[in-house]
């Protein structure tokens, strides 16, 4: 059975029971009229003297016994609004507190929490707001908002949706900032039944989603891979005239690359373009990987041509993926006037995953003059080697049969910091396979002795006579399962040697 995909047209208010309500905007506090009192010039500079101070109580309380005036409600409120340290909000309403001067009102807590959620201090959040309902103080609009956006924030998913679950038990409307908030939390832990339900219910209420609910929509149904629902976001905004920004767009082009739909991420970006947005590193990233995995190279390199005419925004990450797409597409020619146009950029100079790309085009097409070459211009350019490129040329290397060139490119590389992997081993096991000379063995599993000393001692077991069968294949049990199952391929040759 499908998903159900809510009607904007047909949205009713889902509690027939209770009076439909009105969506809220996010109504603030009435501000005090600070203007008319004479001591709000004294009641700032002393409210920085606190945000100076140590954050310890001690040194909080002596400062506090130097306020200026006596702590009045507007003038309290003045202070707690000015300090900027959560340490120093929390210790000024707890001070408060103390005083006794007058009854606290859910402002104060509200603009304390405000301060914590800065802090990303969720447990105080709550406990404060556990008081106010012990002590009978009204819990508000602002205050469930602030508990729920700082919950998500905090990846305190469960508690985020408690709070807005209390919340909507009270019969207190949420506002967008909240819906939007909530509808991700519901989203982020798979809930895709609850979301539209939401959706459909804060519809009802009159709630018009902004960008941001729509990206949080388009995200969810992206990681789904859900088509249908990522077509429903799009139909939606068209209904309600929102005009996608920049945020939602990459979104949705991510979830269209999820749902494996190239075509369609084409036809948006193309949209995307011709509203007026410019597109920014990330919408061009997710392209070029779009276009990468359904291999289609025209598209992506005249994306490339376009970038450079128009003067699109590159990063390292761009020129990376474009390369790593020219890697997979074994487009060498393109690959190299990409790199040649990275040395020639003040702020995309090639770096080490650059170097590795470029071995792997060379090594996958077998071009070993130039990745040696390449191998020697990292050690001059002070380019880090990692351990991926360093297997892309042993790879290399390997099949060549050059196999002096390979032990000093090993010995290099473990004298340059390279940790060995499962795949540089296993990638040493099949240069092993393919020497025709014993001394060239000698000398490769030498370099697998230095990289894996546990896989050499059962290579060496293996090939003693005394040895049975059932320590062979016990021994080669215990290192097949301490090796990644990507790099196991070569291992299994081991079976039969």
């Amino acid at each position: 059975m499908g998903t159900w995909y809510p009607q904007a047209k047909d949205s009713t208010w889902v509690k027939p029971t209770k009076p439909k309500r009105s969506v809220l905007s996010l109504q603030r506090h009435k501000r005090s009229s600070y203007s008319y009192n004479p001591q709000v010039r004294e009641l700032k500079l002393f409210a920085h003297r606190l945000n100076d101070c140590d954050n310890s109580e001690a040194a909080f309380l002596s400062v506090l016994q130097e306020i200026p005036h006596p702590p009045t409600r507007e003038n309290a409120l003045l202070i707690l609004n000015s300090l900027r340290p959560w340490q120093k909000a929390r210790l000024f309403l707890k001070w408060i507190k103390t005083q006794n001067l007058f009854p606290l009102e859910t402002i104060f807590y509200n603009v304390t929490m405000k301060s914590l959620k800065y802090g990303r201090q969720f447990e105080l959040i709550e406990e404060l707001a556990r008081e106010m309902i012990n002590n009978q103080i009204e819990l508000d609009n602002i205050t469930y908002c602030t508990l729920i956006t700082c919950a998500k924030k905090c990846n305190h998913f469960d508690k985020a949706v408690e709070w807005f679950e209390r919340m909507y038990k009270t019969s207190l409307m949420p506002d967008e900032v909240t819906y939007s908030a909530i509808l991700d939390v519901y989203a982020r832990l798979g809930k895709v039944e609850e979301v539209l339900n939401l959706y459909e219910r804060a519809r009802g209420s009159g709630w018009k989603p902004d960008p941001i609910a729509f990206s949080v929509l388009g995200r969810m149904f992206g990681e789904a891979g859900d088509y249908d629902g990522i077509r429903y976001v799009l139909q939606e905004m068209k209904s309600l005239d929102v005009q996608p920004n920049l945020v939602v767009y990459n979104t949705l082009l991510e979830a269209m690359g999820k749902a494996g739909k190239p075509g369609l991420a084409r036809s948006l970006f193309q949209e995307m373009v011709e509203s007026g947005l410019t597109p920014n590193e990330k919408t061009l990233t997710v392209l070029v990987k779009i276009y990468g995995k359904a291999r289609w190279s025209r598209d992506a390199l005249e994306l490339w041509k376009q970038m450079s005419s128009k003067g699109w925004p590159m990063d390292l990450i761009l020129y990376n993926t474009l390369l790593n797409m020219c890697a997979d597409l074994a487009l060498e020619e393109e690959a190299e006037r990409l790199f040649e146009d990275m040395k020639g950029s003040e702020r995309c100079r090639p770096d080490s995953w650059s170097y590795t790309a470029m071995l792997n085009i060379y090594g996958s097409g077998g071009n070993v003059d130039k990745a040696v070459e390449l191998f020697e211009e990292m050690s001059e350019s002070g380019v880090k080697l990692n351990v991926m490129g360093c297997t892309c040329l042993i790879q290399c290397l390997g099949k060549a049969k050059r196999i002096e060139d390979l032990i000093r490119v090993f010995g290099v590389s473990i004298k340059r910091g390279v940790k060995p992997d499962d795949r540089l081993c296993g990638c040493l096991l099949s240069v092993v396979s393919l020497c025709e000379e014993s001394e060239d063995v000698d000398k490769v599993l030498a370099c697998l002795q230095q990289a894996n000393p546990k896989l050499f001692a059962f290579l060496k077991l293996a090939t003693e006579e005394k040895t049975s069968f059932e320590t062979v294949k016990e021994e080669f049990r215990g290192i097949l399962s301490e090796t990644a199952v990507e790099a196991r391929r070569p291992f299994w040759c081991l079976q039969f040697g």
